[in-house]
């Protein structure tokens, strides 16, 4: 039997016969992780804080063979953040169900444990918000879909006028001759171009809803390119 012991974010959570908890948890050192926790419903003492969804805690696992048994658990962060709006738990579970798309179980190699963590840490600071946004486009170029912004991506022609087309299907900017080809997917607004091809410095002179119609584009993008459907009412 081997023992892990480290710290996680919980994506998702699950009851097994009458005091059991199945949790799924993005680590720091061990990728993603299935695991029970015997008793974990009645248990305080060995899950301090108890384990629900979005939740930081400090762990110990014992694994044998493919079983992962969640020995105990203490908190660290319930990220209530998530919980004091719709907004914000709208963008929590959609981090969380991001995160546990795109990175393989088990592999130590690819987790998303440190940019999930901060991400969520930062959701109620509107200063923050382009944590969000970069956890998005750091997500993006995990997958190998960063989208074409400089040139239109069917013809390469440079983007000229007021109308820019998204679109999804091409993966990236559309311009106005190709936009009469293919004109799948959405126009955005010239403030919204302006902030994606932004560097880092001018990044930080737009404004907080042009920032979140970025976020809500990236992940958009990204719940397409993974063919990701949304687990909740609350997204429709």
């Amino acid at each position: 039997m081997k023992t892990l012991i480290g710290q996680a974010i919980i994506l998702d959570k699950s009851e097994l016969k009458e005091a059991d908890i199945r949790v799924l948890l993005s680590t720091d050192n061990f990728g993603h992780i299935y695991a029970i926790g015997p008793n974990a419903k009645k248990s305080k003492i060995r899950f301090v804080g108890g384990l629900n969804t979005f939740s930081h805690i400090e762990f110990s696992i014992n694994k044998k063979e493919e079983l992962f048994i969640l020995d105990e658990s203490t908190l660290i962060d319930e990220n209530g953040l998530a919980f004091e709006n719709i907004h914000n738990f709208i963008t929590a579970s959609s981090l969380v169900e991001v995160a546990e798309k795109l990175f393989t179980l088990n592999n130590p190699a690819e987790t998303a444990y440190y940019k999930l963590k901060f991400a969520l840490a930062h959701l109620d600071n509107k200063k923050d918000l382009k944590l969000i946004f970069s956890f998005l486009n750091h997500s993006l170029i995990d997958i190998g879909e960063i989208p074409e912004l400089s040139a239109c991506t069917m013809c390469q022609r440079a983007i000229t006028g007021k109308k820019i087309l998204f679109n999804y299907y091409r993966g990236g900017i559309v311009c106005n001759i190709c936009s009469k080809k293919d004109n799948r997917g959405e126009n955005i607004p010239q403030n919204l171009y302006k902030f994606l091809t932004a560097n880092a410095s001018e990044a930080n002179n737009f404004e907080e809803r042009v920032v979140r119609q970025g976020i809500f584009l990236y992940e958009r993008y990204i719940r397409f390119k993974l063919g990701i459907s949304f687990k909740s009412f609350l997204f429709l």
